[in-house]
């Protein structure tokens, strides 16, 4: 049809792919596709560019109206023909516990006594009227994870667990404010100052705030020692001195800049720097203005100096595809000007010029 239409190429596509791209998400990055029909669910996992895994369920959109047409038979004992149950699948049907509750009507007969009626029925009811064809669809979901092979798994549950923190913090930060902007803070203070005041609120929360800050104690501590190996390796090359004193330091150099931050939230709370606490401080300074402005001259030197294309065919020796032109413009034009963006919006932000 569309060589008919004058088309000079046409090319076939896995439909769970032209979703994906249609969604307007990244090939780039690992992504799980589910894409339900009426007859079949379409499951795809990508990473770069690349399909990892694809497999077709023979469950789609008639089972969930078959299961309604089911429940309400047996739950309120009224006959309901399929187009009635995919209304009813299109005007309350959820599986997710969050959803504001909905009603609907399914108009049919009474089995009892074969008159004309109708069911009212809830959202709520979906739960257990969608039990069985979701437990087909999540047991198949959690089959095609399980194929996904090792060196990818990391990209595609870095990009789950980051979805997943956002869509709990910020509603919650949202629901404990009271309206408070104060509260809607970011950064250092967002951790240890309003997700306290979270966990204080919630059911067992010491406990899980405890396991909560130890994560985040072991994720700072590893991330800490990486980050110590190349300055000792660098202190080391530059003074000849050895592993271990090279170590003390770097260790005791941390240690006298961790202490300012440890107390800016306690007993020097009144102390402050461009009015920020000293950690906030020293984000600030790391975050907001070191990081922009060394990627501002990374983006400078590989566009301009080394060129883009010693990183491209670095990047095309693992034989996974690769938008050569597309990096070229964003290394060159798009992320220089992102960058000074948020490197100038950041110090407004500081200075109470701009607020976001």
């Amino acid at each position: 049809m569309a060589m008919a239409a004058g088309a000079r190429e046409a090319y076939l596509v896995y439909s769970p792919l032209a979703a994906l791209v249609g969604n307007d998400l990244d090939l780039g990055i690992g992504a799980v596709v589910v894409d339900i029909g009426a007859s079949r669910t379409d499951i795809l996992i990508t990473c770069h560019g690349r399909i990892l895994y694809k497999n077709t369920l023979g469950i789609g959109g008639e089972n969930f109206e078959c299961a309604i047409a089911e429940y309400v038979l047996h739950k309120h004992k009224v006959q309901i023909d399929p187009d009635v149950a995919e209304t009813v699948k299109v005007k309350i049907g959820t599986v997710w516990v969050g959803d504001e509750r909905r009603t609907a009507e399914a108009h049919g007969r009474d089995v009892t006594n074969g008159d004309y009626c109708s069911a009212h029925i809830a959202s709520d009811e979906m739960f257990v009227a969608f039990e069985e064809p979701m437990a087909l669809l999540m047991e198949g979901i959690c089959d095609a994870i399980t194929k996904i092979p090792p060196d990818y798994i990391r990209e595609i549950f870095d990009t789950g667990i980051a979805l997943l923190s956002g869509l709990m913090i910020v509603p919650a930060v949202f629901a404990f404010s009271g309206g408070d902007e104060a509260a809607l803070s970011k950064g250092a203070s967002l951790m240890f100052v309003t997700l306290p005041k979270i966990f204080e609120t919630m059911p067992a929360g010491d406990v899980i705030g405890a396991i909560f800050f130890i994560m985040v104690f072991l994720a700072a501590i590893t991330s800490s020692i990486s980050l110590m190996e190349t300055i000792v390796s660098i202190l080391m090359d530059k003074t000849k001195l050895s592993r271990r004193i090279s170590c003390v330091i770097v260790f005791g150099f941390v240690i006298l800049m961790g202490i300012p931050s440890s107390l800016g939230y306690n007993v020097w709370s009144e102390v402050k720097i461009l009015g920020l606490q000293f950690l906030d401080f020293f984000d600030f300074i790391s975050n907001s203005l070191i990081m922009p402005i060394i990627a501002i001259i990374t983006c400078i030197f590989v566009g301009y100096f080394i060129k883009p294309k010693t990183i491209i065919e670095e990047a095309e020796l693992g034989n996974k595809p690769f938008t050569a032109k597309l990096f070229v413009v964003i290394i060159k034009y798009i992320a220089p000007v992102c960058l000074v963006a948020i490197l100038v919006s950041s110090i407004l932000d500081v200075f109470g010029i701009l607020k976001i």
